[in-house]
């Protein structure tokens, strides 16, 4: 029995230090404008790659507001369950989103750690339902007057 115990324990102890812990970076106002890119993009597709579970997703950029990429479409990676990422099935095919991107190598990823993704529908930017509400973020907001915000920031 004091066995089984200590394994339990063990076993407790192993996954509580691969989940995800990182500090909370603020609203996409303030923390994804921080990132390297800053894009309104189109859902394209959901990708495997080793793992059972969709890691990356294909977006076609409708509106660039920071960073140098050229490109119409980008690979963004996701969560393969070990990174502090969103897990990309979170993104709804087709619908349209303000992401706060970083690159790595050709292609980039967003973190969990902050509101880095937003979602348009009717008009308005809306956070990410079940983020805690004691958490800054940007909620709703009118989609004219976010991306007049996200400009203003982005030209300082």
């Amino acid at each position: 029995m004091k066995q089984f115990l200590i394994l339990i324990f063990t076993l407790i102890g192993t996954v509580s230090t691969i989940a995800c812990d990182c500090d909370w970076a603020g609203n996409f106002l303030t923390a994804g404008i921080k990132q390297d890119l800053v894009v309104k993009v189109k859902i394209l597709g959901h990708y495997k790659q080793d793992q059972d579970i969709n890691e990356k997703m294909t977006v076609e950029i409708i509106e660039k507001y920071k960073g140098t990429e050229t490109r119409k479409t980008i690979t963004v990676w996701g969560d393969n369950g070990m990174e502090c990422r969103p897990y990309v099935d979170y993104f709804k095919n087709g619908q349209v989103y303000f992401l706060a991107l970083t690159k790595i190598g050709n292609d980039y990823y967003q973190s969990n750690c902050g509101e880095f993704y937003l979602t348009v529908l009717d008009g308005k930017v809306k956070s990410e339902i079940g983020i805690r509400p004691e958490l800054p973020q940007i909620g709703e907001m009118d989609l004219k007057e976010f991306e007049k915000k996200l400009r203003k920031i982005n030209a300082c």
